[in-house]
């Protein structure tokens, strides 16, 4: 049951990659741009209204399934500690092989992102025909653009896009010693709950005040909670299915609300102000609720465990990095004009060279980044393993 619920988790992140992959295919559509950009929507009365201002959106969120990567990406990587043992003890030599491993695991993909994103912009003869939206700058499309964005810890341009999550992935990799020993010091059950309430305080003073180390990073803290009092959350959740029928569907229909909330909820698009404070972080509270459902309730696991959602996860990472090159050489080229004939070119190119990517660079990274662990970590025991090979955001390894 436990390697079930984990592999959930692996689906979980795969459907959210596809999420972020529409969110740059949808908005394409004359109409549904159009509609995006209106600070507050109309009763619903056309189809891309519903499509925009319903529960619907949770299928093209881009920014909320971040959100959903780095609280996964927490879990995950939290995962050694708590399976060591409840003596506080780091598993032997894994700082020694983390480092080397997770940066392989990380950095090697990235840059061959970037070198393909450098070639394909190179084929863009006419920027002009570019959808509004779509990030382009020709003067960041350069092998010193390249050069710098590879670092990938201090902001990425335009070259490609959806590397600006890397960044703080990045941080809270290096930064990982610190969020296991302060989740160490949680006792108490009263403890884990001022510590999450301190986590959204933190995350909607960062959007209030526009530091971005506070709006993101702590959520990958609640991923790390939730690792460490993982028995709690299942013992409260079953606690509530057996009481209150119907519960644990329920909680989870409530997370796709809030995870909706900027849309669904209030109606707000990227407009400023309190709403949209209030919006986003009831987002991050659905994402939350979201992956609690995956991993305690069985229904839900069942179905994102299953073959096709676990093949999607096991390739979002590379979907991820390659899909907006894409869509970008291919929007350029037929226009959004030919939405009809956009959209499945686009769909058909992006999984395409998610693929090619996967097997070229994505998988030879990671049996690297496994081979350096192995050299620099004394081979662990059966009981120290986890069955989760990779989840969060939007890609880390359980060991890394």
């Amino acid at each position: 049951m436990q390697h079930r619920r984990y592999a959930a988790l692996d689906g979980l992140r795969g459907f959210a990659a596809l999420a972020v992959l529409f969110s740059h295919l949808v908005p394409l559509a004359p109409s549904l741009h159009v509609v995006t950009r209106e600070e507050w929507h109309q009763p619903l009365s056309l189809p891309q209204d519903w499509l925009t201002y319903s529960p619907l959106h949770l299928w093209w969120l881009g920014t909320e399934a971040v959100y959903l990567f780095f609280v996964l990406s927490g879990f995950v990587l939290a995962l050694p500690f708590v399976q060591a043992g409840s003596g506080g003890r780091t598993p032997e030599g894994y700082w020694r092989s983390y480092y080397p491993s997770r940066l392989l695991r990380l950095y090697l993909p990235i840059w061959a992102s970037l070198l393909l994103a450098l070639v394909l912009v190179q084929a863009i003869s006419y920027p002009e025909n570019l959808p509004p939206g779509l990030p382009y700058d020709a003067d960041h499309h350069t092998l010193g653009a390249m050069l710098w964005h590879s670092l990938a810890l201090f902001g990425t341009g335009s070259l490609n896009l959806p590397l600006w999550s890397l960044k703080w992935e990045l941080w809270f990799s290096l930064l990982l010693p610190v969020y296991v020993a302060a989740a160490r010091l949680i006792r108490r059950q009263i403890w884990t709950a001022v510590v999450l309430v301190a986590c959204f305080g933190l995350i909607a003073f960062g959007l209030r005040s526009g530091l971005g180390v506070l709006q993101f990073m702590p959520v990958f803290m609640i991923g790390v909670v939730i690792a460490f009092r993982l028995d709690d959350v299942r013992g409260a959740c079953g606690w509530l299915a057996r009481r209150v029928p119907g519960a644990m569907p329920a909680l989870l229909l409530i997370g796709v609300v809030l995870t909706t909330a900027r849309w669904s909820v209030l109606g707000l698009t990227a407009s400023e102000g309190p709403l949209l404070l209030v919006a986003t972080v009831w987002s991050i509270l659905g994402v939350t609720l979201i992956v609690v459902s995956a991993l305690a309730w069985e229904p839900a696991a069942a179905v994102l465990s299953r073959r096709t959602a676990r093949f999607l996860g096991a390739r979002s990472y590379s979907l991820y990095l390659v899909h907006l090159p894409v869509v970008t050489v291919l929007a350029a080229a037929i226009g959004a004009d030919r939405f009809w004939l956009l959209f499945p070119v686009c769909l058909a190119a992006s999984f395409a060279a998610t693929e090619v990517f996967y097997r070229l660079v994505e998988r030879p990274a990671h049996h690297l980044a496994r081979r350096v662990r192995s050299v620099l970590r004394p081979q662990p025991r059966p009981t120290d393993r986890t069955e989760v090979d990779s989840v969060p955001g939007p890609e880390s390894p359980t060991q890394p």
